[in-house]
């Protein structure tokens, strides 16, 4: 998995797991775009890789599961067809899933994806998270995105805010992707 940009929130997510000091909670804020759940995968990969050096290997066993989508310990949470998360969804399937151990390996890891963009729900669904927030079983962490950093108010004080940033287009291949991105944007269509 390859990340463009944002070194600096890696590096400090890097530096956490290798000093056996892995983040309970953290929520990453930008603009639509930025890649805010690829770097969610990624941190994810930081916690949960075998070789605990903060850095994924890509070889390990959950390294790969990660990559191909399939880890059972790596949790993404589904909105409705409105955006939405049900309060019942984030009950049943995240804080009353956090207490059982994982599957495999050290850490379950949950991702709640566009938390802000659920609008109907989004101060129910963080008073249901506040006591996972506050009190983390030790082989759980949660990672949320939003576009906006004053999206989770009530949970900031407990939680590690880091923001995405677009990457700078100064290696070729990060002048392809951007290019092939705003190319596939702009005529609607699908990259290979």
């Amino acid at each position: 998995m390859k990340i463009y940009g944002n070194k600096t929130l890696l590096s400090q997510t890097e530096g956490m797991v290798a000093a056996k000091r892995e983040p309970h909670s953290i929520i990453i804020h930008g603009e639509k775009g930025l890649g805010k759940k690829t770097v969610a995968r990624y941190i994810a990969a930081q916690l949960m890789c075998e070789k605990h050096t903060g850095v994924p290997c890509g070889e390990c066993r959950a390294c790969r599961l990660i990559d191909k989508g399939v880890h059972p310990d790596l949790i993404f949470a589904k909105p409705n067809d409105k955006g939405n998360y049900l309060v019942e969804d984030i009950r049943d399937n995240i804080v009353g899933d956090a207490p059982v151990a994982p599957n495999e390996g050290d850490i379950k890891v949950y991702v709640i994806p566009d938390m802000d963009l659920s609008m109907q729900t989004t101060v129910q669904v963080q008073n249901i998270l506040l006591k996972l927030i506050e009190e983390p079983p030790d082989h759980t962490a949660l990672i949320l995105t939003a576009r906006s950093r004053e999206t989770t108010q009530t949970d900031r004080p407990r939680i590690s805010v880091r923001r995405s940033k677009r990457a700078r287009a100064t290696s070729a291949g990060a002048k392809l992707i951007w290019i092939r991105s705003r190319f596939t944007m702009r005529w609607g269509l699908h990259a290979a």
